[in-house]
């Protein structure tokens, strides 16, 4: 590995330029493992970049991960709090539905604890134009 290749992955993760980089330098190394006749600096090149790939794949990954876990929780817990609403209020109409699915992962937390208040679907209303994040 090069001095400036160690350089860039030594970089804090906020620093600006370095996912920027990173995946230029990914997809540079990924153009030259399938290139065909490559000369020797070309080879070197491909070499060195490696480990910026290698770098570079295991963070799309785990961010990917973790954007995959995040909205798994929004989704469980959008279900839940519809599920719940559903049976403390009765049917509710499209346009609740609708505004309950808009909720913040926080927003939805907050109602989860508040429709154990509710007994009607005006309640229910209310709270939501009380949370105008909408």
């Amino acid at each position: 590995m090069s001095r400036k290749t160690a350089k860039l992955l030594a970089l804090s993760r906020d620093h600006p330029l370095r996912q920027r980089t990173l995946e230029h330098l990914a997809v540079l190394q990924i153009h030259l493992r399938v290139g065909q006749n490559l000369d020797e600096d070309e080879r070197k090149l491909a070499m060195n970049l490696t480990p910026v790939y290698e770098q570079w794949r295991e963070e799309t990954l785990q961010q990917g991960r973790q954007e995959g876990i995040q909205l798994g929780l929004q989704q469980g817990e959008r279900a839940l709090v519809l599920r719940l609403l559903a049976r403390r209020v009765g049917t509710m109409p499209a346009e609740v539905i609708a505004q309950v699915e808009a909720l913040s992962l926080p927003e939805l937390e907050t109602l989860g604890e508040a429709l154990l208040e509710f007994s009607t679907l005006e309640e229910v209303r209310a709270w939501l134009q009380l949370h105008p994040s909408l």
